[in-house]
């Protein structure tokens, strides 16, 4: 619908939901869950990760130091299960997503508190392989 809905991490329920916005002015729906499996969640960022055409997805959580992503089946919200992109942070505190290797497909760069690492994760078709740590 081009409304601009709301995403939102919350790290008290392990909780990554997302609000519709219901009338394009700013009034938003109910909370819809995309998943409940993430301990701590501290970030999340949106992309077209599978390149479908609708924005999925990618999730930071500390307390089980987890990036993951969630795909958008249908365009209209309905979110798939969590697929684990890395449990090897520490203490994982951001996500942010981009093509940073200008290959065409979208890549995801994790900061970690605990050890201070930047990391990169490489999109290679339909998995995610560990890069490099920019930092740490």
């Amino acid at each position: 619908d081009n409304d601009l809905d709301v995403l939102s991490a919350s790290s008290f329920d392990a909780t990554i939901a997302w609000y519709p916005n219901t009338d394009g002015a700013g009034t938003f729906g109910a909370r819809q869950v995309i998943s409940n499996e993430c301990q701590y969640a501290m970030w999340v960022a949106v992309a077209d990760i599978d390149k479908d055409g609708d924005l999925d997805v990618v999730s930071a959580s500390l307390a089980d130091d987890k990036i993951a992503w969630y795909e958008n089946m249908d365009g209209a919200g309905t979110f798939g299960a969590q697929q684990i992109i890395s449990t090897q942070t520490d203490a994982a505190l951001f996500v942010q997503v981009a093509d940073i290797n200008s290959d065409g497909w979208i890549d995801v760069v994790s900061v970690s508190m605990q050890d201070g690492k930047v990391a990169w994760y490489h999109r290679q078709r339909w998995r995610y392989r560990y890069s490099s740590s920019v930092f740490g």
